[in-house]
């Protein structure tokens, strides 16, 4: 297909866009690092959330326009978890952890993001055989690959920052690992 031939410059140039988005302010202080990471959270549920309105729309009608979104923002979801991360490395190898009301409201916007992704994906699980007649399943497989690796890396910097909620995030990060187990295995 020719869109698989476009899809590298189609990504770039919709990365490019998104990274504008989520640059976060500097990190001079904890407020700016607790903004940014939230902020960031923020950032990515919104646009997993976006994109399960999109999944929900897939028809026959609308295939060869929203196929290839899917990749796309899954693609820059990855690269959003990603940034997220070194900004969390970039605070160095023993961060300054956040106090426990951070913390908790860390907690809570990480729930957010879980909750939204497990029915991102429980939708995703829905319209793989659709997907997949489509020549979609591959491209959409390997992004939430990508998704799962970023969101380790992810995790194990994030549980520094956050010490006091660590069991409440790791419960959290253990419950989105499981959904993506299941929407990795549905598109192998």
């Amino acid at each position: 297909m020719k869109f698989f031939s476009l899809l590298p410059a189609v990504c770039l140039a919709a990365l490019s866009g998104l990274s504008g988005a989520l640059a976060a302010p500097t990190t001079n202080g904890t407020e700016d690092a607790t903004v940014a990471v939230i902020t960031q959270i923020q950032a990515i549920t919104t646009t997993s959330g976006n994109l399960n309105t999109l999944c929900s729309t897939l028809s026959f009608a609308n295939i060869v326009t929203v196929g290839p979104q899917i990749g796309i923002t899954l693609q820059s979801i990855v690269t959003s978890v990603i940034t997220a991360t070194t900004q969390i490395v970039q605070m160095g190898p023993r961060p300054t952890p956040y106090p426990d009301a951070v913390a908790i409201q860390i907690v809570s916007v990480l729930t957010n993001f879980v909750k939204v992704h497990q029915l991102l994906l429980s939708t995703l699980i829905g319209k793989e055989g659709f997907l997949a007649q489509f020549a979609f399943a591959t491209p959409i497989r390997l992004a939430l690959v990508g998704i799962e690796k970023a969101v380790d890396a992810f995790a194990m910097g994030l549980i520094k920052l956050i010490p006091t909620q660590s069991a409440a995030a790791g419960t959290q990060i253990t419950m989105l690992k499981g959904s993506l187990t299941v929407a990795i295995a549905k598109y192998n």
